[in-house]
């Protein structure tokens, strides 16, 4: 009998975790942000746990509805960085959560925006084209996890997000307004933005 072919779900979680690391790096390199500082320590962290808890979360649906829920994330991840980097172009800053309920008052200035938009801003989504790509390469024959294996990933999970939002307070970036600990327990600051 044949086996059927299922993506594993550790291949998964290194194909997102490299997907979104990816992501930004190149949002970094965009932003001419330097790369080699602890900053990047805390980015890896948090990569590895975004995508552990979507690999977990996942894990009981099918492999295709899988599959497709996370590459719809990490499109929308890829789009945000896409949008952050071409606003930063436009405006001189980053755009909040605000300016989106604002969205009918900006709809005027779309093609004076669009006429800002270069092309190397779209090198954001080549984590999601290289995430496809990956996905179409890397199935496996392979059983899914059992509920020890899934509990041992959890708790894994769960200690690496705990030590990731305990270094929200060690290495605070100099370009900061808020410090990260501020946004993280009182998200409702209206402009979170950098200088």
């Amino acid at each position: 009998m044949k086996q059927k072919r299922i993506l594993s779900p550790i291949r998964h979680f290194q194909i997102l975790a490299v997907s979104y690391f990816s992501l930004e790096i190149l949002f970094r390199l965009l932003m001419n942000f330097d790369l080699f500082n602890v900053q990047m320590l805390r980015i890896l962290m948090f990569t590895l746990t975004l995508s552990g808890l979507l690999v977990l979360v996942t894990m009981p649906l099918k492999p295709k509805p899988a599959i497709i829920l996370n590459g719809v994330v990490l499109f929308a991840a890829c789009f945000l960085g896409f949008s952050q980097v071409s606003y930063r172009n436009y405006m001189g800053n980053f755009f909040s959560v605000r300016l989106i309920g604002m969205f009918n008052e900006v709809a005027s200035y779309s093609v004076d925006f669009i006429s800002y938009l270069r092309p190397v801003y779209f090198i954001c989504f080549l984590p999601f084209i290289a995430y496809l790509y990956m996905i179409r390469r890397n199935r496996d024959r392979i059983a899914l996890f059992s509920w020890k294996e899934t509990l041992t990933g959890s708790m894994i999970l769960l200690t690496l997000h705990l030590f990731s939002l305990l270094s929200l307070g060690w290495w605070v970036n100099e370009i900061a307004i808020v410090l990260p600990r501020e946004i993280y327990y009182e998200p409702v600051f209206s402009e979170p933005a950098l200088r």
